[in-house]
């Protein structure tokens, strides 16, 4: 059975290409059928969603790939980080906003959109290839519901009904959803449907969520770690052991 991993991705991609599956920009109004909207939330890690975007780019496939200014683990103005996400562009792909929501949001909607505006400008000072559309980041019930009719002129919202409701959506957060689900989604044969990828599930794989998670967080720590001091093999795999051992305890 196949797990996650680059691998599965490309054999999804491949999947619905096969069946006739144009794979098309939020911004793209010709709404040909049948269609995805392929989305990738970079949370974690922007060389990981270069890795995906290789592969996009070998099956001249042109995802959304939404990137978080404000990102507890990635610095997006960084020299290297800009580097990486220009990589992404470069590959053939579309960048777009992550946004991260602040602490309090707004009570009109025109304040909200204008927090949203000032967020999307601050990111196209330093990379003017970011299309005008924008993704929540871990919303809250309130905010998915609130943002089904919220409209900013000149921006597509990609949680907006039009692409959450009146089509189907499917979603891998929490690896929710298996490969094998992910084949019959494809094989369903819906007119449109939204996709959302998030890269570092299937740069690292995982056959769950656990394993998924401790894999990441392998990837993660081991990408802060010193060159010279190193890491063996063993370290790393008595960490993903105990982590998922913690996991599944709890």
């Amino acid at each position: 059975m196949r797990t996650y991993s680059k691998e599965s991705y490309r054999h999804l991609l491949r999947l619905a290409l096969n069946r006739g599956y144009k794979i098309v920009d939020f911004l793209d109004e010709t709404l040909d059928e049948p269609r995805i909207y392929l989305r990738l939330d970079v949370d974690r890690s922007l060389s990981m969603a270069v890795e995906i975007a290789e592969v996009n780019a070998s099956l001249d496939v042109r995802g959304t790939f939404c990137l978080l200014l404000r990102s507890p683990n990635y610095n997006l103005l960084s020299y290297s980080e800009l580097e990486q996400a220009r990589r992404i562009h470069a590959l053939g792909q579309h960048l777009a906003l992550h946004y991260a929501l602040p602490p309090e949001i707004p009570a009109s909607d025109e304040e909200f959109a204008d927090l949203i505006r000032a967020e999307f400008a601050l990111a196209c000072e330093f990379l003017p290839e970011m299309q005008p559309a924008f993704s929540w980041h871990d919303p809250t019930p309130e905010v998915l519901e609130r943002g089904l009719k919220l409209e900013i002129p000149g921006y597509v919202n990609m949680y907006h009904e039009r692409f959450f409701k009146e089509i189907p959506y499917f979603s891998d957060s929490c690896m929710r959803h298996t490969v094998a689900e992910f084949e019959k989604i494809i094989e369903a044969n819906h007119p449109a449907m939204q996709l959302l990828f998030h890269p570092l599930f299937w740069v690292v794989g995982g056959a769950d969520f656990a394993e998924g998670w401790a894999l990441v967080w392998q990837r993660l720590v081991s990408c802060q770690t010193h060159p010279a001091l190193g890491t063996p093999d063993e370290a790393w795999r008595g960490f993903v052991e105990k982590w998922y051992r913690a996991f599944e305890d709890n």
